[in-house]
């Protein structure tokens, strides 16, 4: 397969320096000679950035250069913007930013002042490049509709994407050359919520006419709606909770607005293709239930060492590995008990460390070693279990050397590690490809306690010690690791083995939890804006522990609420719900009950909304930039014409004579086609 190289003029010679020029120098080209492609360049260049370049990631330089050409065509020109530019929604945005400053001027300072002061100066600078983009652009009759068919369009080309590489075509491996980290992309996972939120905004958008000039009556019949439904279909791949909202929002409103049967059994067309997308089985939203079983283990039997181990009939599939025999105990050794685990510390991750404390051996013993439940998830030698004692690495077992069901494994240790009069320390850890389908370990455990043994797990980022898997419920008590076989009296204690709430879920409550309490210990200013991954050991609650490194809080109000204080999530409120006022009040006009465009700005900034409640995407370039480009066009005062009263082929003889002066006393009058088509 020919693969795709980036010339070391470009990129590697000159560090990325040549790139700057040039993609600042085509924006700002463009925007010179062609002022209404502003929004395509704008909302492309931030939904597909690169980092290739040097200066500034490729969105910063794209903007800066349409920041210059659209100046110099309103200098030229002597077409400057408006007072009316200055909206609320401007306001709102521009107090955030001075909030976020603040915010890094009582920060910068203290431990994390490093993190404060990038992520606050990129912050800044990519809000005021997308601002004065906005404020600069072409504000004719067509302008709001411009930027919805860039935004539209870039769903789409998103979508398309994804929904290729589901179909088997190598594109990462191009985007990975070209250092452009797709939202879209189907390997990654977490992605995915955030890719579910741009598309749930292309599906409305589309659905306004966006994507090609109003005047092809194919494209308004027919060419919205196949479009629609491809980004209707990828956003069904994600297996997203979020997007199920969105997408049962989306579809409702849109049934409301619908004025013809024609277009009513369309819409529920878009929710048949979405509600067989979502129940496909490589990518159901069934495979993230709200609540799961507690249950980590299935019943099993775990013979004894004195015999091959042999899984039950049920737990066995044609063609399964035989299973390998146990050593058989040497003279004096005793024989190990069946004791089926009742559950499992999973070593899917190599930042994972299980530690069992045993009591060390009798003085003067030889012949030491340890005997433990584990199973190999696979027979493939891609990752090797890792045995240390005291810190001392004393095996390292491969899975084609084990069984994958629970066993017994023994491993001999160093007499001078057992015999030390002191309780010793034995770790279990994963090196190789590790991940959490097929190649792991897993470590039985028991619900009981004994005087002497103790355990707990490293997560990546802290010590836990009252749950000891990152599968849901709490697993707690001993994991079945005895030194020379010796099994002490156990004390079984009764464990919930109910339904719990998925792991996704329990998650972001503590993340929740975790941010209020920074918020409490900082309330007016916070800890800096996005340093809430830097801060959250320091204020998690320590009887909910998390066995994944989260770099957010998962949730916009509450990561703000931890980075900027208690002005953090209001001002972000204001900033959604200003145009979200205004363009709703368009919507239930009798004036303009047929047009989709303001109700499509409706629909996306409540999925902003929404989405910002389990989503950090204000930590998103992609998302937050193309965030306050709707914000602003849904804020915009400037009067526009409806392109798409109820999506008539024959729209192009709406006429809107917008007044030449701008100010408050600007008149408009629309005429309206009486035909209606598709």
């Amino acid at each position: 397969m020919m693969s795709l190289a980036v010339p070391a003029i470009l990129s590697g010679a000159t560090e990325g320096r040549i790139l700057d020029v040039l993609v600042f120098a085509v924006a700002g080209l463009l925007a010179y000679r062609f002022p209404r492609t502003a929004p395509y360049v704008a909302v492309f260049s931030v939904g597909l950035q690169s980092t290739l370049t040097h200066s500034l990631t490729s969105d910063g330089d794209a903007l800066a250069g349409l920041i210059v050409g659209l100046a110099v065509t309103r200098i030229r020109s002597r077409r400057f913007p408006s007072q009316r530019v200055v909206t609320y929604t401007l306001l709102a945005l521009a107090a955030f930013g001075l909030l976020v400053g603040l915010s890094f001027a009582a920060n910068v300072r203290g431990p994390n002042g490093h993190e404060v002061a990038l992520g606050s100066q990129y912050f800044i600078s990519r809000t005021l490049l997308a601002a004065f983009v906005v404020i600069l652009s072409e504000q004719d009759s067509d302008w709001q509709h411009r930027w919805v068919r860039a935004i539209a369009l870039l769903a789409l080309v998103l979508s398309a994407f994804r929904v290729a590489e589901m179909a088997g075509l190598p594109l990462k491996p191009m985007t990975d050359t070209l250092r452009i980290a797709v939202i879209s992309e189907y390997s990654s996972v977490s992605n995915t919520n955030t890719f579910a939120v741009v598309a749930a905004i292309g599906i409305p958008f589309l659905l306004a006419g966006a994507g090609l000039d109003d005047t092809y009556a194919v494209w308004q019949k027919w060419g919205r709606w196949l479009a629609a439904a491809l980004v209707t279909f990828a956003l069904a791949s994600t297996e997203s909770r979020t997007g199920v909202v969105i997408m049962v929002v989306v579809v409702v409103s849109l049934l409301l607005l619908a004025n013809t049967g024609r277009r009513r059994i369309l819409i529920l067309g878009l929710a048949l293709i979405y509600l067989g997308g979502s129940l496909v089985p490589a990518f159901s939203i069934g495979n993230k239930p709200v609540v799961v079983s507690g249950q980590a283990v299935p019943e099993s039997i775990i013979a004894t060492n004195e015999a091959p181990i042999i899984a039950p009939p049920q737990l066995q599939s044609p063609g399964s590995p035989q299973p390998t025999p146990q050593p058989q105990p040497q003279p004096g050794q005793p024989a190990l008990p069946a004791i089926p685990p009742q559950w499992r510390s999973i070593l899917d991750r190599s930042s994972y460390l299980l530690e069992a404390t045993v009591p060390p051996a009798a003085t003067g013993t030889r012949g030491n070693y340890l005997v433990f439940v584990v199973r190999a998830s696979s027979r493939t030698d891609q990752v090797t279990l890792r045995i240390t004692v005291n810190g001392s690495l004393v095996a390292e077992l491969q899975p084609s050397h084990m069984s994958p069901f629970y066993h017994w494994e023994q491993v001999p240790i160093p007499d001078a590690l057992a015999d030390t009069g002191k309780p010793i320390s034995v770790g279990f850890a994963t090196a190789g490809n590790v991940d959490s389908s097929k190649h792991y370990f897993a470590v039985g455990g028991i619900y009981a306690r004994s005087s002497g043994y103790s355990s707990r797990i490293w997560t990546g980022h802290s010590w836990v010690q009252n749950d000891l898997s990152s599968d849901p419920g709490i697993q707690s008590g001993l994991p079945l690791v005895f030194l020379d076989g010796a099994v002490p009296p156990l004390e079984y204690f009764v464990a919930s083995r109910g339904e719990v709430i998925d792991t996704s879920l329990s998650d972001r409550l503590v993340l929740w939890r975790t941010a209020l309490i920074a918020f409490l210990h900082n309330p007016i200013l916070g800890t800096g804006f996005y340093t809430f991954q830097f801060v959250r050991d320091q204020y998690e609650p320590s009887d909910s522990p998390l066995f994944y490194v989260y770099t957010n809080a998962h949730s916009n109000y509450f990561e703000l609420l931890s980075d900027l204080g208690v002005a953090g999530p209001a001002l972000f409120l204001l900033i959604l719900l200003i145009p979200l006022v205004k363009v709703l009040r368009r919507t239930i006009s009798k004036s303009n009950r047929r047009e989709w465009m303001a109700p499509a700005l409706g629909l996306a900034l409540i999925a902003l909304l929404l989405s910002s409640l389990t989503q950090t995407w204000i930590a998103d370039s992609r998302v937050y930039i193309t965030g306050w480009f709707i914000v602003l066009i849904a804020g915009s005062e400037v009067v526009l014409a409806p392109h798409l009263r109820g999506g008539s082929a024959t729209s192009t003889a709406t006429i809107a004579k917008v007044s030449t002066d701008s100010g408050p006393g600007a008149k408009v009058a629309v005429l309206t086609p009486n035909a209606e088509g598709q």
